[in-house]
């Protein structure tokens, strides 16, 4: 029975390794002939979904305050729910909730739910281990369920939302994300309506949404968000100068999941030390 069993197994694994390539070359053969049809058709190819060419990366400031806000969120809720449920105010535990959403928000690439669990773990085992201990698995656990349940739904959520909007509050949202990005980088816009800019070399004109100095931006959001052919032209005569934000729903989700999070991180860590 045992050798038949065995062989059984085996056959079931060649079988399932040769479905595998099976759909793998299909895949591949798929994914081949929609390059070639984009490759036929540039009109088309132009219109795929995705973060515009030429956006603005991720900076160095953007960075950190994606650090700062999550970790100073977390640590404000580690210490309100603290003083609200009576409990002793403790240093380590505030700065282990800092730590944890700074983690949050530096790992959101992994999308709400990875980054608030992982958050999560990050909080609940740091005071253990600055007091030299073994972290509690089963605590450990409850956190990262919470943060990866609470952090999901906030992401999902935030990502509807957004995605639902009209097309005209969508590019409210948009230039509302741009001036708090050009914000963290020190690069504050001037206040007052838009004035459409006559575009250098040519006759037509252009309204960036917003101006500092020399700098114009641009803020688009939705990932079929394109430049229209006034902006393309603007883009070119300003280089440098020309900044384009674009953001998407996924960004709107990984803005929600942080406090969402934190607040199931929060619930189980109180519901645990109910006796």
């Amino acid at each position: 029975v045992i050798i038949r069993g065995g062989k059984a197994v085996v056959g079931a694994a060649k079988l399932a390794n040769l479905a595998l390539r099976e759909r793998s070359a299909m895949a591949a053969l798929q994914g081949a002939r929609r390059a070639a049809a984009a490759a036929r058709s540039p009109a088309r190819a132009r219109a795929a979904p995705g973060i515009l060419r030429g956006a603005a990366a991720t900076s160095l400031a953007e960075n950190a305050a994606w650090a700062l806000g999550p970790g100073v969120a977390n640590a404000a809720i580690q210490a309100g729910g603290d003083a609200l449920s009576g409990r002793t105010f403790s240093a380590e535990d505030v700065g282990s909730a800092f730590v944890g959403g700074a983690i949050t928000g530096l790992t959101r690439r992994l999308g709400p739910a990875g980054a608030s669990a992982l958050g999560a773990v990050a909080t609940s085992a740091l005071p253990d281990l600055v007091q030299l201990r073994a972290p509690s698995i089963e605590r450990m656990s409850q956190a990262a369920y919470a943060g990866r349940v609470f952090g999901g739904v906030g992401g999902q959520i935030g990502q509807r939302w957004s995605n639902g909007l009209s097309s005209n509050n969508k590019g409210r949202l948009g230039e509302a994300m741009g001036r708090v990005r050009s914000a963290v980088n020190g690069q504050f816009r001037e206040k007052g309506p838009k004035v459409r800019e006559p575009i250098e070399g040519t006759r037509l004109r252009w309204e960036p949404d917003g101006l500092s100095g020399l700098l114009r931006f641009e803020d688009k959001f939705g990932p079929w968000a394109r430049l229209s052919h006034n902006q393309e032209l603007a883009r070119k005569a300003l280089r440098e100068n020309f900044i384009l934000y674009h953001f998407t729903p996924d960004d709107v989700a990984r803005i929600a999941g942080v406090p969402s999070g934190v607040l199931g991180r929060q619930v189980t860590q109180r519901f645990s030390d109910q006796p």
